[in-house]
């Protein structure tokens, strides 16, 4: 049996969500892990292929998003987490949103926006602005975008 027919097989039951990668962004940073999920619906399990369309990371996971700056958000069950290449948890699942992380820092949310603010973790999942936002976007130039307050 050829070792890439199950590659094959995987890739035809598999819809691509973003090859990542082509982008100027993820190729400058070598970013080059794409999300993948097994047809069927959105809760079916989510993995990554790498740029030669091959399993690189079996879908265990409830959704994954692209990787940028070494990190992707991963959800396992109703929290959000982040894995470092090659699909190792770096973060554990915990928060109940995130956003891409940006310089270093990405935007995580605690329970539900009426419990929870939007704070700030760093790429070890600490608080480095405390929760407290109704809103948060990504970093940019050292700052935050304008963000409204609790």
């Amino acid at each position: 049996m050829n070792p890439n027919s199950n590659i094959l097989v995987f890739a035809l039951k598999c819809m691509v969500m973003s090859f990542y990668f082509f982008s100027v962004e993820a190729q400058q940073a070598r970013e080059i892990l794409a999300p993948v999920f097994t047809l069927g619906g959105s809760m079916n399990p989510s993995g990554y292929i790498n740029e030669f369309g091959e399993l690189a990371v079996q879908p265990i996971y409830g959704e994954t998003r692209e990787y940028l700056q070494g990190r992707a958000p991963y959800r396992k069950k109703d929290y959000w987490g982040y894995l470092r290449q090659p699909g190792l948890k770096a973060i554990e699942a915990q928060f109940s949103a995130v956003h891409h992380y940006r310089e270093g820092i990405a935007a995580a949310r605690m329970g539900m926006a009426v419990e929870g603010g939007w704070g700030y973790v760093d790429s070890s999942g600490i608080y480095v602005i405390k929760p407290k936002f109704l809103i948060a976007e990504d970093f940019h130039e050292g700052f935050p975008a304008p963000i409204v307050t609790g």
